[in-house]
């Protein structure tokens, strides 16, 4: 009797042990797959930058043409030309940055994979839970990130069409039509600032909550 509880005893503390190697390997390939997919992002970060830089940058080139208004000058001709190349490198570093979300989210697959994995290898709830919230808010940043990038496009394309009109027309384009077109490029661009905080926040909140997770995984490990 007092052997047969010792085989039972042994058999479970053997299958704890199994269990808890299986979670350890499951946790340790879902953060490396987390830890690819966040690394993928790197550049597009170095990009964002570059992009806020020349928004500044246009800003004032913005104005500037503005307060020609409608004249035909050569000062007005060269501060379009700056504009329109000032564009064209902002379309760029937009394209390049949604070429890079694309790579980060051919990767977010295999952390779903193993995500799955993980949740199916008998961890606690608790931890369960964080993981998949990590994954929602990751998937959701994607979202944000797709809306922005659509926005922005937009806005661009605006820009361009004012300073074609503003470069074709001179002084014969009407003031109604300036101001028309002039309004439409300011509101979508207040749009494109809006998406970009949102943006901006959801990022923050999904690094702390990343950070805080993975080093809890590792702490477990």
């Amino acid at each position: 009797m007092v052997r047969g509880s010792i085989r039972k005893f042994v058999v479970f503390f053997v299958s704890i042990i199994i269990l808890t190697a299986c979670s350890k390997e499951e946790a340790v390939n879902m953060v490396h797959a987390i830890e690819t997919t966040v690394q993928t992002e790197n550049q597009m970060h170095s990009n964002l930058n570059q992009l806020a830089l020349l928004e500044e940058e246009d800003m004032v080139l913005y104005e500037a043409i503005l307060d020609q208004g409608r004249e035909d000058n050569k000062e007005l001709a060269e501060l379009l030309g700056q504009a329109r190349i000032h564009v064209k490198e902002r379309n760029e570093l937009l394209h390049a940055s949604r070429t890079i979300m694309d790579a980060a989210k051919i990767e977010s697959e295999r952390w779903e994979e193993e995500l799955s994995a993980y949740r199916n290898s008998k961890v606690s709830e608790e931890m369960s839970l964080r993981a998949e919230e990590l994954w929602a808010d990751y998937q959701e940043r994607q979202h944000i990130f797709d809306q922005l990038y659509t926005q922005y496009e937009s806005a661009l394309q605006i820009e361009t069409e004012l300073y074609a009109l503003l470069e074709e027309k001179g002084s014969l384009l009407s003031i109604t039509e300036l101001k028309a077109k002039v309004a439409e490029r300011n509101l979508v661009f207040a749009e494109v600032n809006e998406m970009k905080n949102k943006f901006n926040e959801a990022t923050k909140a999904f690094n702390d909550k990343h950070q805080a997770f993975v080093a809890e995984i590792k702490a477990l490990l």
